[in-house]
């Protein structure tokens, strides 16, 4: 038997009074997680430990049964990972946004979804101008890119937290001096100093691009300046196969976070043509590339970026045909696909952490999760939301519990 986790990154939300107080969740029509709810066992899961900031990276690796306090060097080496960028010795990766400041305000940390073949250009100019000072930036997609610079004292690599700065995607409507890092330590006073003055004199040069330009003129938002943030060097983890019972496991999804977990964790990477992290997204290669995963390997990963996207664009009317989107197009074709085979895949799914739609940003709160297979003992509760899952068979207040949960249910249900 193999198993698959599904994560719709950001699903579940805050009550909207626009939606009579209800969640995104409550309201889309989701018949088929409604289903693997009525058949299979939900609960709600604490994925972001005490003292951490609540993100995609620490929620994932806790959900994958990493502890984060003794493996985490910050998000931004996974995503060097994904780009095939293997950190030499106490080099630094930092994740670089393309974002927008207008009247000295953060107004998008999207560059208004800036288009990957125009990074490119950018990023060409910003490296033509700094590379000499030892910086690099590398192109991602759309309008997440990677700094790699050289660490500038050892001190760094043994300290959890040596720089102070603000999430682009929570400093929607801050001043522009969000953007500059603060050094929590001594150590870091310098690098401090010569990223922030990186990202003043990147401001200078991105807003005189032509390609800025003619996005002005085309009536969008410029990408004239970066954001840096989640700095992190080489993490030291173990692969999931040296604490779980798989041999062959792999990752789908369009986010190089994700994917650089993925690679550390030893999975492999299935790249799906038109998957885009975003709500145009190629649900149906996704969920037929997890299909065929599902009959090699032991474990499989599917995570979908949608909805978190919608969130953090205030839109909670897109969020809803997001959740929609991925119960029909993503777990509907896997059900009927599997239903027949003499070993079907224990399901679970859920969202890495709650996005409010509101403001915007990450919540610090418990995810609601459904684990289904044919062959479960269902609980009480008939419908997956954030409320509904309160009355499910667990309550978890450790991430790092939830995958040995799976797999002791896949032993008991083989």
């Amino acid at each position: 038997m193999s198993v698959i986790i599904i994560i719709g990154d950001g699903m579940a939300d805050e009550p909207i009074p626009q939606l009579g107080n209800k969640t995104p969740l409550q309201v889309a029509h989701t018949p088929n997680m409604d289903y693997l709810a009525t058949h299979g066992q939900t609960g709600l899961l604490k994925t972001v430990p005490d003292g951490w900031e609540v993100g995609s990276d620490v929620a994932n690796l806790s959900i994958l049964g990493y502890d984060v306090n003794q493996i985490y060097q910050g998000r931004s080496a996974f995503e060097a990972a994904s780009l095939g960028i293997q950190l030499q010795g106490d080099e630094l990766a930092l994740r670089c946004n393309l974002i927008t400041i207008e009247q000295d305000k953060i107004t998008s940390f999207t560059a208004d979804h800036i288009s990957t073949e125009e990074a490119i250009v950018l990023l060409d100019c910003l490296n033509s101008h700094f590379q000499s000072k030892g910086f690099k930036f590398h192109v991602g997609e759309y309008y997440r890119h990677l700094l790699v610079c050289p660490s500038y004292e050892p001190t760094l690599t043994k300290s959890k937290s040596f720089l102070v700065g603000t999430s682009p995607h929570n400093a929607l409507d801050l001043t522009k001096d969000h953007l500059y890092l603060k050094a929590s330590i001594p150590e870091a006073e310098d690098l401090a100093n010569k990223l922030n003055t990186l990202i003043l004199e990147s401001q200078a040069v991105l807003a005189k691009h032509p390609i800025n330009l003619k996005r002005i003129s085309d009536g969008k938002k410029p990408a004239n300046a970066i954001s840096l943030w989640s700095p992190g060097f080489t993490p030291h983890m173990n692969p999931l196969k040296s604490f779980l019972p798989i041999t062959t496991g792999s990752v789908i999804s369009a986010v190089d976070l994700i994917k650089g977990i993925g690679i550390y964790a030893g999975l492999k990477v299935i790249e799906v043509a038109g998957a885009t992290g975003r709500t145009n997204t190629n649900y149906e290669g996704k969920v037929q590339a997890a299909i065929q995963a599902l009959q090699t390997d032991d474990f499989v990963w599917l995570h979908l970026e949608a909805s978190d996207e919608a969130s953090h664009d205030g839109d909670f009317q897109l969020k809803i045909k997001t959740i929609e989107d991925l119960d029909s197009r993503v777990i509907q074709p896997l059900l009927e696909a599997t239903k027949n085979w003499e070993n079907p895949p224990l399901i679970a799914v859920l969202p890495d952490h709650p996005t409010s739609s509101l403001s915007k940003i990450h919540l610090d709160q418990k995810v609601p999760f459904i684990i289904y297979h044919p062959s479960i003992t269902p609980d009480i509760v008939r419908a997956y939301n954030e409320t509904s899952c309160l009355e499910g068979l667990y309550k978890m207040e450790e991430g790092t519990d939830f995958i040995p949960l799976l797999f002791r249910i896949e032993k008991e249900v083989l």
